[in-house]
């Protein structure tokens, strides 16, 4: 064989302007989902809010039903608990199912 007879081969590889292409089309694509996603994630927050509310508010009409239908006060004077001044929402805290209440990060 002589050396004039070699073939050169191509390699199957990208060229830059494809990776280019190929790079701008994924940043097109992102920029138009990344608004989406902070949607839905609003949506979310605003949905564990709601159920966050509806929880608490379920807790204060069962306690209302077990103390001779008073209002939940704001606070308690009584020694009852160990310390003076309990809140609400430690009155409220055996009626409630989920103890840790998932806080929303509002950025």
């Amino acid at each position: 064989m002589s050396a004039t007879v070699a073939v050169k081969q191509r390699r199957g590889g990208f060229t830059l302007i494809e990776l280019l292409v190929v790079i701008a089309i994924i940043a097109v694509l992102a920029a138009l989902l990344f608004p989406v996603f902070a949607k839905v994630r609003g949506s979310a927050q605003d949905a564990t809010c709601i159920s966050n509310i509806k929880q608490l508010l379920q807790a204060a009409q069962m306690y209302c039903s077990d103390y001779d239908r008073r209002l939940v006060p704001a606070r308690n004077w009584d020694n009852s608990y160990g310390t003076l001044g309990v809140t609400w929402c430690v009155l409220l805290q055996p009626y409630i199912r989920n103890a840790g209440f998932s806080t929303p990060n509002r950025a």
